[in-house]
């Protein structure tokens, strides 16, 4: 089978964790469809709506928690697969990709990302990391003692957009016959790096009213951007030499690092009678976040027809190879390439403002949440399904703990969720999971997978 360097990258991007994690913070809230926020509580609750903080007590401790989420468009997930290994099936699935081809996201955990990625080897042997983003070494981990609660996390966010006409050099190799509408049109990527450490608070106001503040500090490990530039033709190569490389394609990226940022987090809760209760939330209220503007790196490479056609199996590692050593951004003498590419590299690169309101309901070991989700329009990193309304259920049982959900999103995004906690005294296991799906205006498909896993000591109120 052919494989190209680009399958490659792209697989093991998406295939970061095995698609199987984080979609909302928490296995439970995962479950529910991201319906948890009304009833979250200890160093969940620090994500949701720190004024649930105050209705706990007790103590509470996450060890470990770890996941993704991979969601595409213009393609589902298994057909992605086939086009980007050649399949049998690849031609009549890149026919039928729509106008402005595929479209992927991905969201992991920074410290998982990081740990894969060294245990597989594929880190590249050079110093620079320039095409993405690998991640943090420090956990998802939190403590929360009774109305005070602090939370690490880390996230690593990836896009990656590819034209019809590239995934068809891709999937089908190189044609002489096609040199001509090999165009590049929006292909390019981004990703970002981030550690978060929230402090959070809650306290009551009478019996039933309780508010609460959280504070975050953020670390900014990477962001990176890149862009693919047209190809250029050699025609000298027509009808000469057979080794002559006929198309080129260059590309180029910028990097920075050591970001640094803080948001502002508030939440409200209000107890009602027969075991009602309804809770809003903001996220990021304030916020700020700051690249070193004068240590932005600039890398390029270059890619010829050859390297779509042959059967060295070409890597990752191979990939990121090829980018040349870094370069300081300087519109006086960088390269055209690389200042291109930075282009818009600092707008709007923080986490927006996310708004939650939510009614909730629950007896005995029965709860049912429905949450509405509102995102600001500013900051690039919001996600697709961020803003949405979520429906989930939860149903305690000896031990076990059932829970499922459903969400629909104003841009035709639904999804599907359900999961499992296990309980063996105050230690607590959690998972979740659930499928995208649903399509976009223009009728092209979304398709995608998430979930997450979580381990949890509770005891006391928690």
């Amino acid at each position: 089978m052919r494989r190209s360097l680009f399958p490659t990258m792209v697989i093991l991007l998406a295939c970061t964790q095995g698609l199987t994690a984080q979609m909302s913070p928490g296995a439970r809230s995962v479950a529910m469809g991201g319906g948890g926020m009304v009833f979250a509580t200890g160093v969940d609750a620090v994500e949701w709506n720190p004024a649930n903080l105050a209705w706990g007590g007790g103590w509470n401790v996450s060890l470990f928690e770890l996941g993704a989420v991979g969601i595409g468009s213009g393609t589902t997930m298994l057909d992605f697969y086939s086009i980007m290994e050649g399949g049998t099936d690849a031609p009549s699935l890149i026919a039928a990709l729509p106008a402005d081809g595929i479209t992927l996201a991905l969201i992991t955990e920074g410290f998982g990302t990081a740990y894969l990625l060294d245990a597989l080897d594929e880190l590249p042997s050079g110093a620079n990391t320039a095409p993405l983003a690998i991640g943090s070494p420090l956990p998802s981990v939190g403590l929360a003692l009774g109305p005070v609660a602090v939370r690490v996390r880390s996230r690593v966010r990836q896009d990656f957009t590819l034209s019809k006409e590239l995934a068809d050099l891709i999937g089908n190799g190189f044609e002489l016959a096609n040199v001509q509408d090999y165009a590049v049109g929006n292909t390019g990527w981004s990703s970002v790096s981030t550690s978060e450490v929230t402090v959070s608070y809650g306290t009551t106001i009478g019996g039933a009213l309780s508010l609460g503040v959280g504070g975050r500090y953020v670390m900014g490990h990477g962001m990176t951007q890149g862009r693919f530039f047209e190809p250029q033709i050699d025609l000298s190569c027509f009808g000469g030499d057979p080794t002559c490389d006929i198309m080129v394609l260059q590309t180029a990226s910028v990097e920075a690092r050591d970001g640094t940022g803080y948001g502002l987090d508030f939440g409200a809760s209000l107890e009602l009678p027969m075991g009602f209760r309804v809770a809003a939330s903001g996220t990021n209220v304030v916020q700020r976040m700051e690249w070193d503007e004068n240590q932005i790196t600039g890398y390029s490479a270059r890619y010829t027809d050859s390297d779509f056609d042959n059967d060295l199996g070409l890597g990752i590692e191979d990939y990121l190879d090829r980018f040349s050593s870094g370069e300081i951004i300087d519109p006086n003498s960088v390269s055209l390439a690389v200042y291109q590419a930075s282009e818009g590299f600092l707008e709007g690169s923080y986490f927006p403002q996310v708004f939650r309101a939510g009614l909730g309901w629950r007896s005995g070991g029965t709860t049912l949440e429905a949450v509405g989700i509102k995102v600001a329009p500013r900051g690039r990193y919001a996600s697709a399904w961020d803003e949405r309304v979520s429906v989930g259920l939860e149903q305690k049982l000896p031990l076990l703990t059932l829970r499922g959900g459903y969400g629909f999103s104003q841009n035709g995004i639904t999804q599907l969720t359900g999961g499992l906690g296990l309980r063996l005294g105050p230690v607590h296991l959690d998972a979740g999971g659930g499928k995208f799906s649903g399509e976009r205006l223009d009728s092209a498909p979304w398709d995608g997978y998430f979930g997450t896993v979580g381990l949890q000591i509770r005891a006391g109120g928690q």
